[in-house]
């Protein structure tokens, strides 16, 4: 086999992007606010804004003295919706992105078969039948006995 000395090969590395699902959402919502007043709700439409509750806020969980940043969504976020998952009639399922938690996990609210939709649910069921015995709702310590 003959070579040519004029041969090049070329080789491309692509770079590892070590970023998260808070990183990206963080980076999409780059327009970061606090709430003070939560006496009156909140509902207007936003895009690339979330809020932020400050680690001096929340809870500790990595025990080290500090409490960790959550962010949320409020108003009527229009950039938190996820396509996840399939029903049984094989329609794509809705969810938003509502809160980044202590951990960095992400917290997800089922929203339906549509992002337009007000009737966000999965089933129906009744949570309880037994409406008119005082200990089926609530928390009951103990039934006396007759």
């Amino acid at each position: 086999m003959q070579t040519n000395k004029s041969d090049k090969c070329y080789v491309y590395f692509d770079l590892f992007n070590e970023s998260t699902l808070k990183d990206v959402i963080l980076q999409d919502n780059p327009n970061v606010l606090t709430r003070t007043v939560f006496s009156v709700s909140y509902s207007e439409d936003n895009v690339g804004q979330i809020f932020v509750a400050l680690g001096n806020e929340t809870e500790d969980i990595n025990n080290d003295g500090v409490g960790e940043d959550v962010y949320y969504f409020a108003g009527n976020a229009l950039n938190n919706w996820v396509k996840f998952g399939k029903n049984e009639n094989n329609q794509d399922l809705y969810w938003r992105i509502i809160w980044i938690n202590e951990d960095d996990s992400i917290r997800l609210l089922y929203s339906g078969t549509s992002p337009f939709t007000t009737e966000g649910y999965i089933g129906e069921s009744v949570f309880n039948d037994e409406k008119n015995l005082l200990n089926t709702w609530g928390i009951c310590m103990e039934m006396e006995k007759d």
